[in-house]
């Protein structure tokens, strides 16, 4: 069905703490460092996350603080949501920092995301849980960082509310149908 876009083409290059990408939806960075073209870039790097978007350019990048603790980043939907999906690019497992997911939707939740060998790589994840009301969508990095760390990229976001039949509309038509069944019958 129809789906929510976010790619970052529409965005001004640079490093921000809160910034509205969509109509509704706000990201937040929380202990992300000013260096390494952190925020909305458009540098190419396999291992330091970059652009999934055919023809595309920019994407959010990902810089931990060295020394520094938790990084994550946040988005935030004014309207809730019920499915949600990135690519995630230039992980690494060489580096420190574990990547979990954490949502919202009445209750909180970990998911563990698998990161890519050394060299970086592209993975896309994404979930569905139909019928909630999800206000956001929180991916952390755990820290601490010390001389090392993983700098990573997210892009091409897919988020919305999926369409479900209302269970009267399906009874409905499930008398419809049967009615019809039955006038054929008696033809």
């Amino acid at each position: 069905g129809p789906y929510g876009l976010i790619n970052f083409e529409n965005l001004d290059i640079g490093n921000f703490t809160s910034l509205d990408v969509a109509t509704g939806v706000t990201v937040t960075l929380a202990n992300t460092a000013s260096d390494g073209n952190a925020g909305i870039t458009d540098t190419v790097s396999t291992d330091l996350g970059y652009n999934t978007t055919t023809e595309g350019l920019k994407h959010l990048r990902v810089v931990p603080i060295f020394f520094g603790n938790d990084v994550s980043v946040t988005f935030a939907f004014a309207n809730p949501i019920d499915f949600f999906g990135a690519y995630l690019t230039g992980t690494e497992t060489y580096y420190a920092g574990t990547i979990t997911l954490n949502f919202n939707d009445g209750s909180s939740q970990n998911l563990g995301l698998t990161k890519n060998p050394l060299g970086g790589g592209v993975q896309f994840f994404g979930f569905t849980d139909l019928g909630t009301s999800i206000s956001s969508v929180v991916f952390a990095q755990v820290g601490p960082f010390d001389s090392t760390r993983d700098i990573w990229g997210i892009d091409d976001i897919r988020y919305g509310r999926a369409s479900v039949p209302e269970p009267t509309i399906m009874v409905l038509l499930g008398l419809g149908l049967i009615g019809l069944a039955g006038i054929r019958r008696k033809m």
